[in-house]
């Protein structure tokens, strides 16, 4: 859970980043189960590099934005889904 993070040099709840080690990891890419209250910035923000992204069971509040989702596909001109 965040509450009320207020930062100069960032302001977010959750940042994202999957492990690098594990291959599955391109293809598919999960966060659930969070909580952000009152942040300055980003109540979920994540990077990376896969296919799908799912995002399941948060609760965004008061924040300047909801999710912040830079995503790259791993291939050129494949379908990149994000599920919320």
């Amino acid at each position: 859970m965040a509450h009320s993070v207020d930062g100069d040099a960032s302001g977010e709840g959750l940042v994202t980043f999957p492990n690098p080690a594990d291959a599955w990891a391109t293809q598919c890419f999960e966060a659930s189960h969070f909580k952000a209250y009152k942040v300055k910035n980003g109540g979920v923000e994540a990077f990376q590099k896969t296919h799908k992204t799912v995002m399941s069971n948060m609760v965004l509040v008061d924040n300047h934005y909801s999710f912040a989702l830079n995503l790259v596909c791993p291939d050129d001109y494949a379908e990149t889904e994000i599920l919320i």
